[in-house]
């Protein structure tokens, strides 16, 4: 019996491992993962021993063809000391499992709940007599994310029934409950893109004849005041200027907009965001690089807090604004995936700003999954530019 356990493992692994290379591709993840930890099984009552202790291995990975899905395979070894003569029995098996990603909730620590239901043989080894019988099982779980490189704590209840009419006298069945906890390590995760400063889309574009940088208009000091308005040109970096140009002895430019407190009409404007000469957020698109999640999911990475704490001040601080927060992704995976994955990605960001303050009413979240990509997804840099959440700034 203890053989066909081990090549049925045995067989297993290599199913998964060879499907692995065919893996669906989300977002940068080739999605195969391995799970591993303790396990504390309440045992059915008809049994002649205490509570089991053991471990448990295991190894997934998504459908290709159904988001929010995937199939796990494992291993579990406990031992339960008995009653009678303090004597150890043995239990091992292999399970395959069905499970099912609840998505993205409001639980706390960046939970993220799953449910999972499956089959799989359990190989007994009580008082010296070893067998091997059919049994199922379904429960709940959830993984807390851990660090930026995709680790997890991952736990789990789960209630295991087997067909045993042989570890227990006048039994035809058993019930066991089992705790499981421990780490979910993904086998392939990608960093997180370096931040890339937000550039604003216009209708026209100019170059800068200084710097070369194209932009919606060109400003040859670096003073915050275009071309066309500025009366004092060639300003020494850094100098405090009003709106036409000029040196303001004094005067500070507290939200780093360009434009002096005293003339800022809107204070908090976010740097790396178009303002007027009033210092007001004018409608523009903008893409901040520096807003990312964690892989496959919809779960902010702490890095993208800055960024969206500074959206936050500048839209709260004027009240005619209403924001679009579209998430895109690249073309790997299928359309569905993607289209979901971009939408739970833009709610995330909407639901962290208004947490922050905006009121909900001033923002709208989208998913465009992988249908505006702003560069080719046949390179490594292109997929990395494709994978972005965009900011459209109107004015009521």
């Amino acid at each position: 019996m203890g053989r066909t356990l081990r090549n049925a493992w045995g067989l297993v692994v290599g199913l998964v491992w060879s499907a692995a290379a065919s893996a669906i591709h989300i977002d940068g993840y080739e999605g195969v993962y391995g799970y591993g930890g303790a396990v504390y099984e309440l045992g059915d009552s008809q049994r002649d021993s205490k509570d089991g202790l053991g471990l448990n291995l295991g190894i997934g990975m998504p459908f290709l063809d159904r988001e929010g899905e995937s199939m796990e395979f494992s291993f579990r070894a406990i031992e339960r000391e008995r009653k009678a003569d303090g004597r150890d029995d043995k239990q091992r098996a292999i399970f395959a499992n069905w499970v099912r990603d609840l998505g993205l909730t409001d639980l706390p620590l960046d939970a993220k709940p799953f449910v999972l239901v499956g089959v799989g043989a359990i190989q007994e080894d009580v008082r010296g007599e070893d067998h091997v019988h059919f049994g199922v099982d379904g429960g709940l779980g959830a993984i807390f994310p851990l660090l930026n490189w995709g680790w997890a704590v991952r736990a789990e209840a789960v209630a295991q029934a087997q067909l045993n009419d042989e570890s227990v006298p006048d039994e035809d069945y058993l019930l066991d409950f089992q705790l499981r906890l421990g780490l979910q390590i993904p086998f392939d995760h990608e960093s997180s893109p370096p931040p890339v400063e937000a550039a604003p889309e216009c209708p026209t574009r100019v170059v800068d004849p200084v710097s070369g940088r194209v932009d919606c208009f060109a400003d040859s000091d670096r003073d915050g005041v275009a071309d066309g308005q500025d009366q004092c040109p060639g300003t020494p970096g850094g100098t405090a200027v009003d709106a036409k140009g000029c040196t303001t002895a004094g005067a500070t430019d507290s939200d780093g907009d360009g434009v002096l407190d005293p003339v800022d009409a809107c204070p908090g404007s976010t740097g790396g965001m178009v303002v007027d000469a009033t210092g007001c957020l004018v409608e523009q698109t903008v893409t901040l690089r520096s807003v990312n999640f964690q892989t496959g999911s919809a779960v902010l990475l702490s890095t993208s807090r800055i960024a969206l704490d500074e959206v936050a001040r500048a839209i709260k601080n004027q009240a005619n604004l209403k924001v679009e927060i579209s998430g895109h992704t690249d073309d790997a995976g299928n359309d569905g995936y993607n289209m979901t994955l971009s939408q739970q990605r833009a709610e995330a960001v909407r639901q962290y700003l208004i947490g922050k303050g905006v009121p909900a009413e001033r923002l709208v979240a989208v998913g465009m999954g992988e249908t505006q990509p702003v560069a080719g997804n046949d390179s490594e840099e292109g997929r990395v530019a494709n994978r972005r959440v965009e900011f459209k700034v109107s004015v009521q």
